[in-house]
Formats: C-alpha cells, structure tokens, sequence
C-alpha cells in the first residue's frame, strides 16, 4: 500500500480511503469488522465516516460512528489508523442547515463520543450555510482545533467560490483551515449538481482548477459510481435505470473497456487509478461490501495508466 502525507497536516495517509456509509446497513456489524479487519492488513489506514450515516435507516442512529468506535477499542488500533468523519449536515427532515456553533459543538461531541476517542484526526463540514460567513465557521473550526479536539478540518459539499472566500480568510488570520474538500467525483461523474440532493457538490472545471491552485487536496466520495461500470459490463439491464446511465457514461465505458484489455486490469482498478494522477493530492473513498470487492479495488495501487488514457478520460469526464 502506498501512503502520503495530506498538505498541511501530520497525517500520513493510505492511497485510498475506505468510506464505511453502510457499515453495518448493506452487510452485518460483523462482516463490516472483517472488512476493517482485512483494510488495515493490506496497509490502509484511513477510514471515512459521518455524524448522520445510517440515520436514514430505521432503529439506530449514528450505526457506523458506533461500530467503528466499538472496532478501534475491540481491535485497541486508534493509534494505527487515521479517523475522519463530518458533522453539520442540515436535518435530514426539514434540510436545514445545521453549522451554529452549538449545532457543531453539538456534533463533534457526539462524534468523539461514538467513536470513543478523544480526538477526531480529520474533522469535516458536511455541507455548507451560505447565509453564515466563512469567518463564523472557521473560527469554530479553528477553536475545535485549538482545544485539541480536532487534528486538522475541511469540507465537503462545498463550491469553489466559498472555499476560495474560506482559504483567503484562514490565510488572513493564520489559521491552516481546510486542508481537503471532499466532493462527488468519478469517471462516469454528474456534470454540476448531482440529481436529488441539491446541496450535494460535484468535481467540475472550476473546482478542479481550486484545488490545482491551491494545492488543497481532493478526497472524492462516489469515486466508483456505485461500481457503475463493473455492473455495465456483467449485466447492463441491472444499470439502465441507474441516473449514470447515459450515452456519455456508455461511451466512457467503451473506451474503458478498450483500456481495461489492454492493460490487462479491472475497469474499477482504471477508474481508481486516474484519481492518482492529478496535479494534487487525490485520495479516492472506496465503498466496499465485501473482502473481494475491497480486494480489487486495492490492486489499483499499482496500476499505471499512460499519459494519453489519462488526457482522454479527463476530457470525457471533467466540463
């Protein structure tokens, strides 16, 4: 497994980031330990999770908060793995925005506590507030940090204009503020807002010319698309009624699977690849069910993809 270093923190990261969404919902608590287990073996050591994950099933809440806390004491691994998680995110009822300082005093103490450790090493905001200004938010942030609550912060959801108004304020008051942005991104990636969720953000131009700028580094979720690809090419009726099924994406899945022959790996290993070969730091969250989808997602550390199937897939995916 290859690490680094995310720009502006001590945190020396794994190559991909294993995003736990569905920890305990898609498989058992058990089999979401196993696949824990089997993600640290192979050498990660980042894991991804949120305030309000499996809020949205009936009965527990805050399910995969809990069982990562309940795997890190169990295991007695804190110390060999970098946690982050979010808070902020509006109500999953009434969608209002949630990024009072209360509410987030609120949420990173129920995080600490579910995760049943006395520091969050990478802390983000869920969405965003445009109505509140960047200086409110990151002066929160910037106490959480100072209190020795929080190791480093970010973002997610968030548009360029308002992480550019949140760099030049940190920059002004000397804080280190976002470190990463972690956005909806992936090969057969949504143009723009994403449908449903329209507080949701996606990789486009603007944004990625943001992070190359800055240096600030990208940490996508939805990086395979729900496995969109896989599934189009084992059995495409299971996908046509999928919002990724489009001529675009069917075309980005030919030319793949041109690719895939010829270098003689999976498409999923391709689609993870290409994150690594940005002009930033670029950690792909994987979203895996079982060992051997975890499996072929963490051959794609060793996959290289040549200069002209990189230029190509960037002028197919990214406006």
């Amino acid at each position: 497994m290859r690490h680094q270093t995310i720009p502006n923190t001590n945190l020396h990261v794994s190559a991909v980031c294993l995003g736990l969404a569905n920890i305990g919902v898609k498989n058992t608590e058990e089999e979401g330990m196993v696949l824990l287990d089997a993600f640290l073996e192979a050498g990660g050591n980042f894991i991804d999770t949120a305030r309000v994950y499996s809020n949205w099933i009936p009965g527990e809440v805050n399910r995969s908060e809990r069982i990562i806390g309940d795997w890190l004491v169990d295991r007695g691994v804190r110390d060999r793995v970098v946690v982050a998680t979010k808070g902020g995110h509006p109500d999953l009822v009434d969608k209002i925005p949630r990024l009072s300082r209360d509410a987030m005093e609120i949420d990173l103490q129920g995080s600490l506590d579910k995760l049943q450790t006395d520091v969050i090493d990478l802390y983000y905001l869920h969405r965003d507030d445009q109505n509140r200004s960047v200086a409110e938010l990151l002066d929160v942030l910037h106490d959480f940090q100072q209190t020795g609550k929080i190791r480093a912060y970010a973002c997610s959801n968030w548009t360029p204009r308002r992480m550019q108004a949140a760099y030049d304020y940190a920059k002004a008051q000397g804080y280190t503020g976002f470190v990463a942005n972690q956005m909806r991104w992936s090969v057969a990636g949504f143009l723009g807002k994403p449908p449903g969720d329209k507080t949701m953000c996606s990789m486009d131009s603007a944004t990625r010319d943001f992070h190359t700028q800055t240096g600030m580094a990208a940490i996508p979720y939805n990086s395979q698309a729900g496995g969109f690809f896989s599934k189009l090419d084992f059995d495409a009726k299971s996908v046509e009624k999928s919002g990724n099924y489009t001529d675009g994406n069917v075309k980005v899945f030919d030319y793949l699977k041109n690719v895939s022959q010829d270098l003689d790996v999976s498409i999923s290993q391709i689609v993870l690849a290409y994150f690594w070969t940005q002009p930033f730091v670029s950690i792909p969250i994987i979203g895996c069910r079982n060992q051997e989808q975890l499996e072929d997602s963490l051959l794609a550390v060793d996959c290289e993809l040549p200069k002209d199937v990189i230029q190509k897939i960037h002028e197919l995916t990214i406006s």
